[in-house]
């Protein structure tokens, strides 16, 4: 709900004289989609910080450093700070994974 000019309208009511020509797929739909890709990148940062800590965690112990479980415990992988939301990412899939590699 917005207030509009003294009136309190809804969105929809604000979107609706532009029509299909402005808004062609549903907001729903674009949210939904939004949602996926959210979805998708959190667990992709999850699954990553799950191994990479797992990979940190049996190095100290190589190394001789003594973990405790308890300190593990509270270890948590949804951490995110190292994450950059806002910029550019360009990846070369063809560099990465050369269609020899690949049967079709």
């Amino acid at each position: 709900m917005t207030a509009f000019r003294g009136n309190i309208v809804d969105q929809d009511q604000l979107r609706r004289p532009l029509g299909p020509r402005f808004f062609p797929v549903s907001y729903y739909e674009e949210q939904l989609n939004q949602a996926s890709c959210l979805n998708l990148v959190t667990n992709a940062v999850v699954l990553w910080n799950t191994v990479y800590m797992k990979a940190v965690l049996d190095q100290l112990k190589a190394e001789g450093h003594h973990v405790d479980d308890v300190d593990v415990a509270h270890l948590s992988p949804a951490r995110y700070a190292h994450i950059n939301p806002y910029g550019k990412y360009r990846f070369n899939v063809d560099q990465e994974f050369p269609a020899k590699d690949f049967a079709r």
